[in-house]
């Protein structure tokens, strides 16, 4: 065959190849760019002129370039590496120094090199294009968009100051098109989702969705365009890390449908199918993971008819397995994950490489086949490493490490076995790096399941390996992990206290629309769910939906203009140093903390500090804590829950009896389960708690160390102020109020007729001693949604006082009193224990709340909350006060009746002693 007819072979080739990249075939294209390339290989021949051979080479160098960028597009980075850096060579040698095709080039080997780790080189890449392009005077679009790419190689390279002035940048840079500022807005966004932070990132994002839907209302884009339905998933995708589920599965339901209905089969619709599966995956309810293991079916099943979708078939192979794993079946787990790393493109080190190993090592971990399990792991952590150091990813691959080593030591003796500990430790310690790292601190639930559901077992297993190491300090640090998983939210909202940001008038009013919206989407909560009729229910949901995005417009708005609404950093969890600095020689602080592999507890004292081992594990734990306190609500005999809560002194308090000998008060921090179990019932030789001293429950040690002293603040109007619901025929609340205010007389303020939520927001902060009686529901759905129920708003007659808006008001009070029924219940949430009025109480800055466990009859609330009040205004403090009520209105023989009033309210304080005297008034 002639030179020229080869020349033409060779072009015609390359333009078929073009037309498939076109319709995302890239395994045909790079199949033609490869034929065309060896057509061209040997050259035209040496008879040819040094022009001819100056073209051959430069269409050598184009198919160079053309095979790179869809070698990249399959995920193949070596051969796109190779291919790129050939092109480069080929355009430095045959053009003018730094052309247009270098520069372009030059910029997608970047992207090649970012994929590869190699940052520096990444790096030289991208500012090369950027010079380039301003020496070709390029318009501003291409300028931006070299400007973030520099930007996100910066932020690899863990350049935080540089890499934030390139976005900036990029976003102000004068010129740009709609079209390229949305997408600048988005890569604006994912870079301080890098960081976690939430506040910054969602702003953004939902400018960029405003921008892509004018976009299409100008007939840029069309209707529904994939840059809108993108756009939705990214604004998913955030919320599903937030743990915010509900929006997060509204959003990405938003996007699918929009990608199914341009391309039902379409790659990004097997995107799209995936996102909605891992929010589904992440509420870990049995109906979620059957919808997920369907919806990466179809994502799995769609991917396979793509060779462009092929790197990403192996993340949903290894998604489906996380599936088969929550739903109890490992083997499935395993031969899914297996198929993720076959599938895998091979030379990559990215998540395609992390995701089925780190499946493959989770599911060999659970069929206890520890030595695959290492290697599958290790292959992951390896393949994160190359990425970036401590990846969130990487937290569940320390994890699961450091459990292996743990699982190993405990049939090792010896050096070997304190080998297999410190291998533990340090792996689990990198895991909680990583988890403190990546912390969702926004009022969305904060908690650690988001990362593979693994992220309190690694706290858990890392307690696990320091105590059975217990080299010195060992036994500390483990107190200061079990500290890490409670109550962090609250210490962030303590933290957020002082609001000078909220002395601008315009974040006032963002502050009162928001809360505005929220109360109207509280009130929308309780209509739906109470409606039966299928119209009204499609009416109230379209209502709340709309309220919902209000809100979250609101918060978005103030999350950008205040520290005080962003993402606020929670304090350190403290050391046992610390609690023992603060507790006076007479007081114990006790905390325990359930795992799976056992119960610790931890006694600290001003002389000295123990951690002990409990004989029961965390299901035991729930098992026997779920009947005790059924019973105690509703005894099903009249023995009622004696013998379970024998049983639960035995495991719980005997083992302390030392620790706790001698102590005057004991300040409780009760882990998980536990949370729910009064624990003044539970005995000590045949004495019940509450008659050998006064006892308090503390959120965490954290919360006491910081924000339980401090010096006065002010003087109180009223020692007194209390609120009363008459609602549905209530005759002891307001009878209730008024023998307390009469005790107080004339420093008090008894509301009742007038008991509104505005009342309450109003009066509250007036008095020294804070009293409500009424009704309350408890929602575990939503707890923030969970509520008081008073005399109808003068506003929109709504009798509702929510809890987001109890935690809201800033009391300067020692004592809050809910006389409601289980006002201290609510779901637990990991890293939190119990939020509802449990968190949105103290979160007011008041030093303590009197809270229900259980339903209290309203004749007997009166009758106890009557007495208690007396022992106060007598000069008792609280937890004294409590303790006397207690033993006045307990049977001597300890048995349990129905309903047990006496023993349903208990004190929670972020105050070791549980209180103080009125003399000490309150924190500044």
């Amino acid at each position: 065959m002639s030179a020229s007819r080869r020349y033409d072979k060779a072009l015609e080739l390359t333009r078929q190849a073009l037309a498939l990249v076109a319709g995302q075939e890239y395994q045909q294209a790079a199949v033609l760019f490869t034929q065309a390339l060896r057509i061209l290989m040997p050259g035209p021949g040496l008879l040819a002129s040094g022009h001819e051979h100056r073209k051959w080479e430069l269409a050598r160098t184009d198919l160079h370039g053309e095979l790179g960028k869809v070698e990249f597009l399959l995920g193949r980075l070596a051969p796109a590496r190779e291919n790129l850096e050939r092109a480069c060579a080929g355009y430095r040698h045959l053009q003018e120094p730094d052309s247009r095709d270098y520069g372009v080039t030059r910029s997608n080997l970047g992207v090649v090199y970012e994929k590869l780790g190699m940052i520096n080189e990444a790096l030289a890449c991208h500012e090369d294009s950027l010079r380039i392009a301003q020496r070709h005077g390029e318009p501003a679009d291409s300028l931006a968009t070299s400007l973030c790419h520099i930007g996100m190689v910066q932020q690899l390279a863990g350049d935080r100051p540089g890499s934030d002035r390139s976005f900036a940048a990029a976003i102000a840079m004068p010129g740009v098109s709609r079209l390229i500022r949305a997408g600048l807005l988005q890569n604006a966004a994912f870079h301080h989702t890098h960081y976690f932070e939430y506040a910054q990132a969602l702003p953004l994002f939902f400018q960029a969705l405003d921008e892509f839907t004018a976009l299409e209302e100008a007939r840029v884009l069309p209707s529904g365009s994939d840059e809108r339905a993108m756009c939705l998933t990214n604004i998913g995708q955030l919320y599903a890390n937030e743990q915010d589920f509900t929006r997060a599965l509204d959003y990405q339901r938003r996007a699918l449908a929009l990608f199914e209905r341009k391309q039902p089969d379409g790659v990004m619709t097997a995107t799209a199918l995936s996102n909605l599966a891992g929010t589904l995956m992440l509420r870990m309810l049995e109906d979620d993971l059957a919808e997920a293991d369907g919806l990466l079916g179809r994502a799995i099943e769609i991917s396979g008819r793509h060779s462009a979708a092929a790197p990403v078939r192996g993340l949903y192979l290894a998604n489906r397995s996380y599936v088969a794993l929550r739903r109890g079946d490992p083997d499935r787990a395993l031969a899914l994950a297996v198929e993720g790393i076959a599938v895998r493109a091979a030379g990559t080190s990215d998540r395609t490489t992390v995701v089925p190993y780190a499946a493959a090592g989770l599911a060999y971990f659970t069929l206890g086949r520890l030595d695959e399990a290492e290697e599958a792991l290790l292959a992951a952590l390896r393949a994160s490493e190359s990425i970036a150091p401590l990846l969130p990813d990487s937290q569940d691959l320390h994890s699961l490490l450091g459990a292996i080593a743990l699982e190993r030591s405990r049939s090792e003796e010896g050096e070997l076995k304190r080998s297999r500990l410190d291998r533990a430790v340090e792996c689990l310690r990198t895991a909680r790096t990583v988890a403190e790292q990546s912390r969702r601190l926004l009022d969305g639930e904060p908690g650690l399941e988001f990362l593979f559901g693994t992220g309190a077992a690694a706290y858990h297993w890392l307690i696990d390996a320091l105590y059975q190491r217990n080299g010195p300090g060992d036994r500390e640090e483990a107190f200061t992990v079990a500290d890490g998983v409670r109550a962090r939210g609250l210490a962030r909202m303590l933290t957020g206290d002082d609001i000078a940001a909220a002395e601008d008038p315009e974040i006032r009013r963002l502050i009162a629309d928001h809360q505005d919206a929220l109360r109207r989407l509280g009130v929308a909560w309780q209509e739906l769910a109470k409606a039966e009729d299928p119209v009204q229910q499609a009416e109230l949901r379209w209502r709340y939906t709309d309220l919902a995005h209000r809100a979250e417009q609101y918060r978005i708005r103030l999350a950008g203009s205040s520290f005080r609404f962003g993402d606020v950093i929670a304090p350190s969890a403290c050391t046992v140093e610390q609690v023992r600095a603060a507790l006076d020689p007479g007081t114990a602080f006790v905390l325990h903390e359930p795992t799976p592999s056992g119960t610790y507890a931890w006694v600290i004292r001003p002389s000295g500090t123990t951690m002990i081992r409990l004989p029961i594990d965390a299901a035991e734990l729930e098992e026997l804590v779920t009947t005790a306190v059924q019973d105690l609500e509703e005894p099903v005999d009249a023995t009622g829950p004696g013998g379970q809560l024998a049983d639960l002194s035995t495991v719980l308090l005997k083992p302390l009896a030392d620790g706790l000998r001698g102590a005057e008060h004991v300040a409780l921090s009760p882990g998980g389960v536990l949370a729910y179990l009064p624990f003044e019932l539970l005995t000590i030789d045949g004495v019940r708690l509450f008659e050998r001293c006064t006892t308090s429950y503390v959120p965490s040690p954290t919360t006491m160390v910081r924000f339980g002293g401090g010096p006065v603040r002010g003087t109180h109007e009223l020692d007194f102020v209390g609120f009363a619901s008459s609602n549905d025929g209530l005759k002891h609340p307001p009878l209730e109020v008024a023998e307390i205010a009469e005790i107080f007389a004339p420093r008090s303020l008894q509301i009742v007729a007038a008991a509104t939520p505005e009342a309450v927001r109003a009066d509250a902060v007036r008095a020294r001693y804070v009293h409500i009686a009424s009704h309350a529901f408890v929602d575990d759905d939503q707890p923030q949604f969970s509520r008081l129920v008073l005399a109808p708003s003068a506003v929109d007659g709504d009798s509702s006082l929510f809890a987001f808006e109890f935690a809201g008001l800033r009391l300067r009070s020692q004592l809050v009193s809910l006389s409601a029924c289980s006002t201290a219940r609510s779901r637990l949430r990991p890293g939190e224990g119990l939020i509802g009025f449990y968190r949105a109480v103290l979160a007011t800055g008041t030093d303590a709340a009197l809270l229900s466990l259980w339903a209290v009859p309203d004749r007997l609330a009166r009758v106890f909350m009557v007495h208690f009040y007396g022992l106060i205004a007598a000069g008792r403090p609280a937890e004294v006060a409590l303790r006397e009520t207690r033993t006045h209105f307990a049977p001597p023989d300890g048995a349990i009746s129905a309903r047990t009033t006496w023993a349903a309210f208990i004190l929670v304080s972020v105050n070791p002693r549980g209180s103080r005297s009125i003399e000490k008034g309150r924190r500044a």
